[in-house]
């Protein structure tokens, strides 16, 4: 069994121009298990600094869910919460 330290679950992210809607993410599903070595490729525009964002906690999700290491990432940013996440997490970054 492997230890998935890092899941998203139909993690979305939209964003409203005028009367346009722009998807950056739509119902992304991603893990990463620990000691996996990852690599997020695609063209411009494609949702990859997005999708870090994400799981970074700097952005938050239209939808959808970011786990770490079963604990969750907060939807809205939580401050104390984010800083201490990063601060025993920071070598995921």
């Amino acid at each position: 069994m492997k230890n998935v330290i890092v899941k998203t679950q139909a993690l979305k992210k939209y964003y409203q121009t005028g009367n346009q809607t722009v998807r950056a993410l739509d119902g992304v599903n991603f893990e990463v298990a620990e000691r996996e070595f990852v690599s997020i490729v695609g063209k411009s525009g494609s949702g990859k600094s997005t999708l870090l964002h994400m799981i970074g906690g700097l952005d938050t999700p239209s939808s959808g869910t970011v786990n770490s290491r079963g604990g969750f990432i907060c939807t809205f940013l939580c401050i104390y919460y984010i800083d201490d996440w990063f601060s025993y997490h920071l070598y995921l970054l």
